[in-house]
């Protein structure tokens, strides 16, 4: 009990900072920790750090930012709390909204490796990192390296609703990609759409808003090149979707 206390102590000492502190940007590094591993609610106030948060080493922080880890994670006898360890992506957030994300591996917390990093503005590089520092010069778009295709499907929509919105992102991150541009696909309708598809990544999430209110979100799917159509139809009151060749 006494050790969980410490870790708390010295985990919330820097989350405390970052907010007291973090109001002024700086050129410096900070330890952050990742706002998918702050207490939701139950047990103490939403937001806090408990005893299995995880920190994330910031080589650059600007004001408004925040990150999402997902992936490993190992305790630092040194901070006192969980640090992010093993393959994994980051992603980072800029007062709320996409900033970038780094795909690869962590040592301790810190970007070491071989590190694939996806930009809003719609950039992929990739750069070598040393415990937390960059070596040598980045790559420029890596696009003959990671193959990323303009995909063309068939949005069919079976389902008793209204599609209202379709977006389509990496499994576990937050890059979603809207595809129907803000129009509706009516019950009964199809249209054809256009995604950005990175085959470097081999698992998708699928989140389709219909006018019942709801939405629901398909996790881990594979997208092949060679898929034509994608069906959301309604089976037993729960939404699903598959996937066609042709």
């Amino acid at each position: 009990m006494k050790n969980n206390y410490k870790r708390l102590s010295l985990c919330m000492i820097m989350v405390l900072s970052l907010f007291i502190i973090g109001g002024v940007a700086a050129a410096e590094g900070k330890w952050m920790v990742a706002k998918n591993t702050l207490s939701t609610g139950e047990g103490r106030p939403a937001g806090q750090p408990t005893e299995d948060s995880v920190c994330i080493w910031n080589p650059s922080y600007n004001q408004g930012e925040a990150v999402e880890w997902f992936g490993g994670k190992k305790y630092s006898e040194s901070l006192g709390s969980f640090v992010a360890h093993g393959e994994g992506r980051a992603v980072w957030y800029l007062n709320a909204a996409f900033e970038q994300s780094d795909e690869g591996t962590h040592f301790m917390g810190k970007r070491h490796g071989q590190i694939v990093q996806r930009f809003a503005d719609g950039r992929t590089v990739v750069a070598n990192w040393e415990q937390g520092i960059k070596q040598g010069k980045e790559a420029e778009s890596i696009t003959s390296i990671f193959e990323v295709n303009q995909q063309k499907m068939d949005i069919l929509n079976n389902s008793p609703y209204h599609i209202t919105a379709l977006f389509v992102c990496p499994a576990n991150s937050e890059e979603w990609q809207e595809v129907l541009e803000g129009t509706e696909l009516r019950s009964g309708k199809q249209r054809k759409v256009s995604f950005n598809l990175d085959n470097s990544i081999h698992k998708w999430d699928i989140k389709v808003v219909d006018s019942s209110g709801g939405f629901t979100v398909f996790q881990g799917q594979r997208i092949k090149n060679d898929f034509t159509s994608i069906t959301y139809y309604y089976k037993n009151g729960t939404g699903h979707i598959s996937f066609a060749v042709g």
